[in-house]
């Protein structure tokens, strides 16, 4: 079987998770890794020794030996290096964002589309065990109906240099929220600080944002490079039963509630003052590396000509919702339609 030739570009932060699982796929062949740093080359070419460590990714992506591109450099980069790549003929999986406004995302699907090419955004935690299982739960009758979606994602730096923290962080959350309401968000709001006068950033480095969805789902996201902890947590809230996802628990990620607000009827008003306290339990999460899920799928939907779960309109559902939400900083928290 003809194997899919890729390049890999940026070995940074990232870049090195990329280069060991599409190194695992029978079917790949990484024919080049690219890193503008040459300590970082320094240590792919220590990590891999066989594998072709370049400078420059000119001739990569104009050479007809490179079927795909994987993109792991900083987002200033990504529309520029993703639509070369494009223009050349070749499928693409970028890492989120995918681009820094939702006109260059579009461009980008527009081209993928006319070339008949894959192109596919990274949003890892849609392609978990857990996230899939959280889908599946609260999908359940006995779940009941989804109220609300509460997450915080922060920790103590790394200050990034070319994106503010909702750039960085909340296309995480806002791909599991696509992935798991199915529903188009009709607005945001959001607020945001800057921590230019204690640390010299000038972009936000904490922001809240909250995001009303068609089906009556209420979002809000806390997101922060100036936590004293690390949480990667998200509450869910059902009327028969509760849910949290706590990423950075290594036994339980899931944990489901058996507690609820039961109404009872009395004088014919519905009165919701009773609480209903059950059990805890932890669903069993399949283990898999989401990271190695995600690349067997890119390389599955190219062969297949199939249509990635997160392909190029994901991500530009991301941006579109993302510049609303800066849109709404900007306006002093104003609420901006979608």
């Amino acid at each position: 079987m003809k194997k899919i030739k890729v390049a890999i570009l940026g070995y940074g932060y990232w870049g090195p998770n990329l280069v060991r699982n599409f190194n695992k796929l029978s079917q790949v062949e990484i024919s080049a890794v690219v890193e503008l740093d040459e300590s970082k080359r320094i240590l792919a070419k220590n990590a891999f020794p066989s594998l072709n460590i370049l400078d420059s990714s000119d001739e990569i992506l104009e050479s007809s030996d490179i079927d795909a591109v994987i993109i792991a450099t900083p987002p200033s980069t990504h529309f520029k290096l993703a639509k070369k790549a494009l223009e050349n003929n070749k499928h693409v999986l970028v890492e989120k964002p995918i681009s820094q406004t939702s006109e260059e995302s579009q461009l980008l699907v527009e081209i993928a589309r006319k070339k008949h090419l894959t192109l596919m955004v990274d949003h890892t935690f849609i392609y978990s065990g857990a996230v899939r299982k959280i889908k599946e739960v609260i999908q359940s009758s006995d779940f009941g109906d989804l109220w609300y979606i509460d997450s915080v994602r922060i920790n103590l730096g790394i200050i990034q240099k070319d994106v503010n923290v909702i750039w960085d962080l909340a296309p995480h959350d806002i791909s599991i929220l696509e992935f798991l309401l199915d529903s188009k968000p009709i607005s945001v709001s959001a607020i945001g600080l800057s921590p230019k006068n204690y640390i010299g950033a000038p972009l936000e480095g904490i922001g809240y944002l909250t995001i009303k969805y068609a089906n009556g789902v209420l979002a809000h996201l806390h997101l922060s490079w100036l936590a004293p902890v690390k949480m990667r947590r998200m509450m869910l809230g059902g009327s028969k039963k509760l849910l949290v996802y706590d990423h950075l628990d290594p036994e339980h990620q899931v944990k489901i509630y058996d507690k609820a607000i039961d109404q009872h009827i009395e004088n014919n008003y519905a009165i919701l003052s009773e609480r209903k306290e059950g059990d805890m339990t932890a669903p069993k999460i399949d283990p898999s590396e989401p990271l190695e899920q995600m690349a067997s799928h890119f390389i599955e939907c190219i062969l297949t000509k199939t249509t990635p779960l997160s392909d190029g309109m994901a991500g530009h559902r991301v941006v579109v919702l993302i510049e609303a939400a800066i849109k709404s900083i900007e306006n002093s928290g104003m609420e901006i339609k979608i």
